[in-house]
């Protein structure tokens, strides 16, 4: 398993502690999600998966006094580490966003990665080799004690179809949690938690996947926790939104538009005074 894990100092900004990802993959949902915020992904099928995890809280603080964060980006082979990996996905959905809803996981961080010792593998000079490995086995040690009791596949049927949930439902968090042990074992799809997505954006992505097992949870009110998708109903989702913008697009839009006509009634009062003068 290759462990990347990012993170700040009190005064150097965000990188990675030791090597970067080959690959930054988490970009393709840059619509969908902010990684500043509380974002899962993950990716599964014959041939690996792949885990990108944000917005992991610590206790440390940077000189401006705002929460510093973890963010976490693993790979492995299918069937590795799935109990521990899948147990990281539960824990790290357990818990909030803060140092004021505190969870295990950061508490298990913070534990590994104190304040000292962030600000020496920030600086890893020659010796990024060594670092890497260092953090990789800080990493594995939070791994090694969390509770991976609840962390197990779901049955077949749960892994035959795709579905959404509300982020905040106990019942879709449970059943994420079994898609994504699905996933490291070798299934293939996606599961996924998004921050920007509403209800009408998730089934558009779902309807420009190629196959596989999704699951996404997104924070929508949604008719029911779970809504199990029909691949069928999909079929005209992606053409008609194909000129869609998400609400945001269209709020610096008109917020660009707002600060433009601003801007030229004050000129003409500027020209108009100038004129009178």
């Amino acid at each position: 398993m290759r462990i990347h894990l990012m993170t700040r100092g009190l005064t150097d900004d965000y990188r990675f502690l030791g090597d970067a990802p080959a690959e930054q993959r988490w970009t393709a949902f840059g619509r969908l999600t902010s990684f500043d915020h509380r974002s899962l992904l993950l990716r599964g099928g014959p041939d690996g998966w792949w885990l990108y995890l944000s917005a992991i809280p610590s206790v440390r603080r940077d000189r401006t006094d705002t929460v510093i964060r973890y963010t976490t980006v693993l790979t492995g082979a299918a069937s590795e580490d799935t109990s521990r990996v899948a147990g990281l996905v539960r824990e790290w959905l357990s818990q909030g966003e803060t140092p004021a809803e505190p969870g295990v996981l950061s508490g298990l961080l913070d534990e590994q990665f104190p304040a000292d010792v962030v600000e020496r593998l920030l600086r890893p000079g020659d010796a990024a080799a060594e670092t890497a490995a260092e953090v990789a086995r800080r990493f594995a040690a939070v791994l090694d004690k969390l509770d991976t009791d609840d962390a197990e596949p779901g049955d077949s049927a749960d892994r035959n179809v795709s579905w959404l949930g509300e982020a905040r439902s106990d019942r879709a968090v449970d059943r994420l949690v079994r898609r994504a042990a699905a996933l490291l074992g070798g299934a293939e799809g996606w599961a996924l938690v998004l921050n920007l997505a509403n209800e009408e954006d998730a089934r558009a992505w779902l309807a420009d996947q190629p196959g596989g097992e999704h699951a996404v949870l997104v924070t929508d009110r949604l008719r029911s926790e779970v809504v199990e998708i029909d691949p069928k109903g999909l079929a005209d989702v992606a053409p008609r939104r194909r000129g869609h913008r998400s609400p945001l697009w269209w709020a610096a839009v008109l917020g660009g538009a707002t600060v433009a006509l601003a801007g030229l009634v004050l000129l003409i009062i500027w020209v108009v005074t100038r004129g009178t003068r």
